[in-house]
């Protein structure tokens, strides 16, 4: 029976966050740097047929694995280049880590905890937001996720049959998360896994591991392409393990300088409005950290990612979104144990929680009232009045109910909200070049040349199609020292700096008055320079900081 419940909620389930999922928030433009950065990639694949050297721009790109890329050329294969076929894959592996999380609730706990550690995951902002975007933050936190998860479900008595298979899978989805973004796909379980049975004294299982089988089936799916991509490029494995794995942990030259409590808040924002259950159920079970393997596990899973991404002075957001599975399970586990006796407050806070957040929703879609892209009445209007009555006929229920009968009720309710606040946040207006892009796109002859002036707009490419100039004086000493899109495309250079799409100042110039139309994208800032250096210079078409600028009408 106990498999049947697996099977029957994981197939609602997949439904039910299909749509939540798949329907919406991918529509809006793609965000810089990240989105366009990791789409035009998989676009130059597409364009020039090599799969095995990923490119930005025509130039060497060695920040990240393959995997990554290899799935958005299928997307765009399959949906054509639009934002939701760019968003697809990483939507595709959120609702895969909410059904993760499922079974692995499921196989340690029960069927409750199941569902309520996969709602809460559903509905944390900052893994919903990441389910709708296109970098690979997510994808290698489903994937170590899935890697843990089989393993612990390996060891339990009931599915000792089913042992070997899943740590097979175990060691699949480790080699998948190498593929995706590096040596983290085999650090983190290792060192989770390998803390776990020195602090439990659980050494038989290391046994039941099958550690060499494992290793040679991590060897065999990761082992190609570091084979093909190195004997392409002599500097893959110097660039690809020196520096952006050492050197970048250990290094305080890189961008997103952040102290050691960065984390602290992000957690706490991406978790609202479930944060508050986050913190009882951490405090509850670290004081009894021994009693109970299985929530050690979690409790180790969380701790040590969350210490590890603290040490470094680089972080991004996204990198802690492998810590949300683990604490939704160990949330999940503690709403089932504490339910009858859970204090008062934390419904009171989870209810005004719910308030300010469908109050938040209403007022973002009163002050954008086509936010929808859809006639008025605005949907996102009538579901926060929706969202408001039902949370009015939450709070009576909790006054004349009682505390069991409310909480789910409760637990819903915010679901719904917090989903709700997250379906109308990425359509809102965002920066992006887009609508600059299209205008001169409208207007652009195939023999006209694009081109960025002291900067790389990250989403001209993927939104013209085509590869772009970009101007800057690529001989300065100093220009690879800071942490960015220059110092990128002179490590993907190597020992040469010259490219047909990197000239100097100089080089604009002449070209400038030998017939062929220009389209610059400049600052306005530097409008004025250009004017001073070269003639005629017309302004195109103008968008917050930004400008086109041309030698021709």
């Amino acid at each position: 029976m106990k498999k049947n419940h697996l099977l029957f909620d994981c197939f609602w389930l997949t439904l039910i966050l299909s749509f939540i999922f798949l329907y919406f928030g991918s529509d809006h433009s793609l965000l810089n740097p990240d989105e366009s950065r990791y789409s035009e990639v998989a676009r130059e694949m597409l364009a020039t047929g090599d799969f095995i050297t990923p490119r930005l721009n025509n130039i060497i790109f060695f920040d990240k694995p393959i995997l990554y890329y290899w799935l958005q050329t299928i997307s765009i294969r399959w949906f054509g280049l639009n934002e939701w076929a760019l968003r697809f894959f990483p939507t595709l592996f959120g609702i895969v880590g909410c059904l993760f999380t499922y079974i692995t609730g499921h196989s340690l706990f029960s069927r409750r905890v199941g569902i309520y550690s996969a709602a809460i995951l559903a509905s944390s902002p900052l893994y919903y937001l990441a389910s709708h975007y296109a970098n690979m933050d997510l994808e290698v936190a489903v994937m170590i996720t899935a890697c843990l998860s089989c393993f612990i479900v390996a060891i339990q008595k009931n599915y000792q049959k089913q042992r070997g298979w899943l740590m097979y899978l175990a060691y699949f989805f480790s080699a998948l998360a190498i593929l995706t973004k590096g040596l983290i796909g085999i650090v983190f379980p290792t060192m989770i896994i390998g803390l776990w049975i020195l602090i439990t004294g659980q050494w038989q299982i290391v046994k039941e591991m099958r550690l060499f089988r494992g290793f040679i089936i991590i060897l065999l799916i990761i082992s190609p392409w570091f084979y093909l991509v190195q004997s392409a490029n002599p500097n893959f494995f110097h660039y690809f393990f020196t520096v952006q794995h050492i050197e970048r942990f250990l290094s305080s030259d890189f961008n997103s300088q952040t102290p050691f409590w960065f984390y602290i808040p992000i957690i706490s924002l991406g978790s609202f409005p479930w944060l508050f259950l986050f913190i009882s159920s951490i405090l509850h079970y670290t004081k009894n950290i021994l009693k109970n393997p299985n929530l050690l596990f979690l409790l180790i899973w969380f701790f040590l990612i969350l210490v590890f991404f603290s040490l470094p002075k680089s972080k991004l957001v996204g990198y802690i979104l492998p810590v949300f599975p683990a604490l939704s399970l160990i949330t999940g586990y503690y709403l089932t144990q504490n339910i009858q006796t859970l204090k008062k407050w934390s419904i009171r806070i989870i209810i005004i929680c719910n308030f300010f957040l469908i109050a938040l929703l209403l007022a973002l879609a009163l002050k954008y009232p086509l936010i929808s892209g859809l006639p008025a009445p605005n949907p996102a209007i009538l579901l926060s009045v929706i969202l408001l009555i039902l949370n009015l006929s939450i709070l009576v229920a909790y006054i004349r109910t009682n505390i069991e009968t409310t909480w789910h009720t409760v637990m819903f309710a915010a679901t719904i909200g917090i989903l709700g606040l997250c379906l109308i946040l990425p359509k809102l207006p965002l920066p992006t070049n887009k609508p600059l892009i299209e205008k001169i796109l409208a207007i652009k002859q195939p023999d006209d040349k694009l081109i960025g002036y002291f900067h790389y707009f990250y989403d001209l490419p993927i939104y013209s199609q085509q590869t772009i100039t970009v101007v800057d004086n690529w001989d300065d000493a100093n220009i690879g020292r800071k942490d960015n899109w220059r110092k990128l495309f002179l490590y993907g250079l190597g020992e040469t700096h010259s490219h047909e799409q990197l000239i100097k100042p100089t080089t604009l110039w002449q070209q400038w008055n030998q017939g062929q139309r220009l389209f610059v994208f400049v600052r306005k800032a530097h409008v004025d320079y250009l004017r001073s250096n070269v003639q005629p210079v017309i302004v195109i078409a103008e968008l917050n900081n930004y400008a086109v600028v041309s030698n021709q009408n």
